[in-house]
């Protein structure tokens, strides 16, 4: 029998690990189904003056006023009820701005979990007002 090349090898070893991969990622994500989908709106206005001002709303997530090429970070909990998996996503227009510690968290029942979000305003930005959204879904295996 003719023994294959070392590159040869190599090649199906890392096709056998990829479909591995994927068979497995699939098995262990398809057994989640959605539980709950939360969105938080969330708000913040770019000046350009000397002011930093903030906001302490409960039901938004509120940033106040930042300066272009500034940061801001605001806490949150997350809880849920039963053990499930969270998974953060932002809105189109703040997904390159705005990111979170964890964005797919594994909850266990009534056990609130703190997570931070951080802001940062590109020096290009434009001032004005901004929105945008924070969809949080929970995912549950049955």
């Amino acid at each position: 029998m003719k023994k294959l090349p070392p590159k040869v090898m190599l090649i199906i070893l890392i096709i056998a690990a990829s479909i591995a991969g994927t068979l497995g990622a699939y098995t262990f994500y398809s057994e989640w189904y959605v539980l709950d989908v939360q969105e938080v709106p969330v708000r913040f206005q770019v000046s350009t003056g000397q002011t930093i001002g903030f906001a302490l709303d409960k039901d938004v997530l509120a940033f106040g006023r930042i300066p272009p090429g500034g940061k801001a970070e605001r806490g949150a909990t997350i809880e849920s009820y039963l053990p499930s998996r969270a998974v953060i996503t932002m809105s189109d227009n703040l997904a390159s701005i705005l990111t979170t510690t964890e964005n797919n968290i594994l909850l266990e029942a009534r056990t609130p979990q703190q997570i931070n979000f951080v802001l940062s305003i590109p020096e290009s930005m434009d001032a004005g007002n901004y929105t945008g959204q924070v969809r949080i879904t929970y995912f549950r295996r049955p």
